[in-house]
């Protein structure tokens, strides 16, 4: 199934695409010429979650996912953004997207007049050259937030000091209004001591959140965290 994205002319950053490319392609330019280029993927029906982006220099490949995508959709639905690549201590990548799935059921939620929505979860991909990225594990399944209307997605990762753990930090549910509906809420936290393969539970990050969350580690070692609306009426102390 061949899907465009319809993206705009220089909509550099507007899906996981062009950050894929970017990863196989070092010389990878976002322009108003280059960007339509990668508007398009396609999903492989013969591999449940296969899916490829057509690029300028070659395919990139993700590969194994064992749900079917919302051809729709496919590896972004224009709302999230992947993480940047991380690189391990053993030279491999790791991205993580926020999916939706074929084979799970649309969230209905009466109470706040809101759309069925398909929830997302957080999957991450490993690769060894930046062009075939194989999935490794999913790092939160929204049935893990069960109160979650969206599922997790908005994220971000990153290895901590130790050069061993790896760190994400996601937005759980919606942009709700301060406090708002679905309700608002803090950002939440999972850690990995396994490259990714195994990742506790989420839990909250108090008085912290609460969209598009991004992770910087410094050469000191200190992890800074970044990210939109504060909803300091949930936390009086907050200045």
């Amino acid at each position: 199934v061949m899907t465009n994205l319809g993206l705009l002319p220089g909509a550099c950053n507007a899906t996981g695409h062009d950050k894929a490319v970017a990863a196989a392609c070092p010389d990878f330019k976002c322009s108003a010429t280059a960007s339509p280029a990668f508007a398009t993927f396609t999903v492989n029906a013969s591999a449940p979650g296969g899916v490829s982006v057509n690029s300028s220099c070659g395919q990139v490949e993700f590969r194994g996912y064992p749900h079917p995508l919302l051809p729709q959709f496919g590896l972004t639905d224009g709302f999230t953004f992947p993480t940047d690549p991380v690189r391990l201590g053993d030279g491999s990548l790791l991205m993580s997207f926020a999916l939706k799935t074929a084979d799970e059921f649309a969230h209905h939620d009466p109470t706040h007049h809101l759309p069925d929505h398909y929830p997302m979860n957080l999957v991450v991909f490993r690769s060894t050259d930046g062009k075939i990225w194989n999935y490794l594990s999913t790092a939160v399944n929204h049935t893990q937030l069960p109160w979650s209307y969206f599922g997790p997605n908005e994220h971000d990762i990153s290895l901590l000091s130790d050069k061993k753990t790896l760190v994400m930090i996601m937005r759980p549910d919606s942009d709700s209004p301060c406090p708002g509906g679905p309700p608002y809420r803090f950002y939440y936290q999972t850690y990995s001591q396994d490259s990714g393969l195994t990742w506790s539970q989420p839990r909250p990050i108090p008085s912290v959140g609460c969209v598009r969350p991004r992770l910087l580690l410094l050469d000191s070692g200190a992890l800074l965290l970044s990210g939109g609306r504060l909803c300091k009426d949930l936390d009086p102390g907050q200045s």
